[in-house]
């Protein structure tokens, strides 16, 4: 068989563009893109919009934990948790929702490790939840709160109902990365958190991208030692999840429904829907989220 030389020559080139991109540029195109909402452009935002906000940072434990609220706060609260990465921005259609600020008060926070809380993240479930419960101090009202949670806040969501279940109403799950054997089954995913032990990436990739894989890969077993603990959960749980999440799989969803078995559990399946549905539906989101209120 004769092996055309010009189109392997162009076979090698584009592998060597792909190469290059993979281990090189990309890697570092992750120190360029911001993490999150800065102070200045938060308050622009919120200036436009013509709703009352705080910008806020909290020291817990000695970490900084920055918090973005709106609305009333005399109202019930409505807490937001991110995913891996995230910040606080990624429910900012939420945070800006006129039908959402007539019932309730909305508080969301840069995760330790992003945005406004600085460079070092968590790695543990138990830091993630006690991070996130120095938010409760913006809760004036005297009803518990609800917690609506993405992706790696699913989990962490969870942790938070365990460890202070007289504080938390419901929870409300959006695609959450809970299920441990669906998350080691995900080869591609453990594999990029795996590569960021290579010292060219640790070298190259941001800190987002690095605390990222500092708190996913010792998810499975941390859900594992808590999971004892589902029987706990008493509370209302929505698990809303596309069938096409290619980043938490679909099988997600009958993990939280079997596991957590005295927990009121609803489930939202969207047909066709991705990981990404709290930016690409935010109004389907609000409108399930306004129906549990």
């Amino acid at each position: 068989m004769r092996i055309n030389k010009q189109k392997l020559f162009k076979w090698i080139k584009r592998s060597v563009i792909v190469l290059i991109l993979l281990f090189f540029l990309l890697p570092l195109l992750t120190r360029l893109v911001p993490s999150g909402m800065n102070a200045e452009k938060t308050a622009q935002f919120f200036k436009d919009q013509q709703i009352p906000f705080k910008d806020t940072t909290i020291i817990k434990n000695g970490q900084a934990v920055r918090w973005v609220t709106a609305g009333d706060a005399t109202k019930p609260m409505v807490l937001f948790i991110h995913g891996s990465p995230g910040s606080w921005n990624a429910f900012k259609a939420y945070l800006s929702d006129s039908g959402l600020l007539q019932k309730v008060y909305l508080v969301a926070l840069d995760r330790p490790g992003y945005g406004g809380s600085g460079s070092i993240g968590l790695s543990t479930l138990q830091a993630q939840a006690e991070a996130v419960a120095s938010g409760f101090i913006f809760n004036k009202d005297t009803q518990k709160i609800t917690v609506v949670a993405h992706s790696y806040g699913g989990p962490i969501a969870v942790k938070l109902a365990l460890l202070f279940p007289n504080q938390i109403k419901q929870l409300i799950l959006i695609a959450p990365t809970i299920a441990p054997e669906v998350e080691e089954g995900i080869g591609f995913k453990r594999k990029a958190q795996s590569m960021t032990e290579w010292k060219w990436w640790r070298w190259t990739l941001g800190s987002d991208m690095l605390n990222s894989a500092k708190e996913m890969q010792p998810l499975p077993n941390e859900v594992r030692q808590m999971q004892k603990d589902f029987l706990r959960l008493n509370l209302p749980i929505t698990e809303i999840h596309g069938t096409e999440d290619a980043l938490a799989p679909y099988a997600n969803q009958a993990y939280v429904m079997h596991q957590m078995k005295n927990a009121q559990v609803d489930t939202f399946m969207l047909s066709g829907k991705n990981h990404f549905i709290p930016f690409t539906m935010p109004d389907k989101m609000i409108a399930i989220i306004t129906s549990k209120l």
